[in-house]
């Protein structure tokens, strides 16, 4: 017996939510957001590999913390974040929550360490179960009632469907940085990470830009 999936939207449906402007908005600033989460999640693991030196059973281990206090966060702070995002304006919400993702993936190329590399990601997952309860609360409110499932499914899609891009781009920067670095003359060897999580932070500026954008937040008729 098959368990049941959700099918993907038929692209006539995908069309017509997508050709409602403040749903159309959301959903860009949702996928840059979602694509710069896969990277940074690729760069972050990226990153604690590099800092175990060459080390394998401490690079397992720098790998696995970086899951581990990725998932820590939902398990603990996850039932209280929406109640709290409630509170506040979602557009606004998103936008600060996405500020301060951008200072944070920033941050961790710069200091380097373990230490920094784990409390950025404790940090960046605590203000993103603020930014997903608005995000989810704000689609009905911008699609009627009809195409809510439409507007659902290619809500997904951004999430979901951005991960084979990273992964490419991430593997793309990895394959050819050692000629960037030759070309460019660096004498401090930049690594994909580094800059795969300086990559991230222009799509978390894209994603605020985006949502700084639309202000109508009353629910379509």
């Amino acid at each position: 017996m098959s368990l049941p999936y959700p099918s993907a939207p038929a692209q006539s449906e995908s069309r017509s939510v997508l050709a409602i402007p403040a749903f159309r908005k959301l959903w860009r600033a949702m996928a840059f957001s979602s694509f710069g989460d896969w990277l940074g999640l690729l760069a972050s693991t990226a990153l604690a590999q590099q800092l175990a030196g060459g080390d394998y059973a401490k690079a397992n281990f720098a790998i696995a913390g970086v899951f581990i206090v990725r998932l820590l966060p939902a398990v603990i702070l996850g039932p209280f974040a929406g109640v709290i995002a409630d509170r506040f304006d979602r557009r606004k919400l998103m936008v600060v929550c996405d500020i301060l993702r951008f200072g944070l993936y920033l941050s961790i190329p710069i200091v380097g360490n373990y230490f920094w590399l784990y409390t950025a990601s404790i940090l960046v997952e605590i203000v993103t179960l603020f930014w997903s309860p608005a995000k989810e609360a704000s689609v009905p409110n911008l699609v009627p009632k009809s195409k809510l499932e439409s507007a659902n499914q290619v809500s997904l899609l951004a999430a979901y469907g951005t991960a084979p891009l990273a992964a490419i781009v991430f593997s793309t920067l990895a394959l050819f940085m050692g000629a960037i670095n030759a070309a460019l003359g660096n004498t401090t060897q930049a690594s994909a990470a580094d800059v795969a999580l300086f990559e991230r932070n222009k799509f978390s500026s894209l994603c605020a830009d985006s949502l700084a954008i639309e202000r109508n937040t009353n629910r379509v008729k």
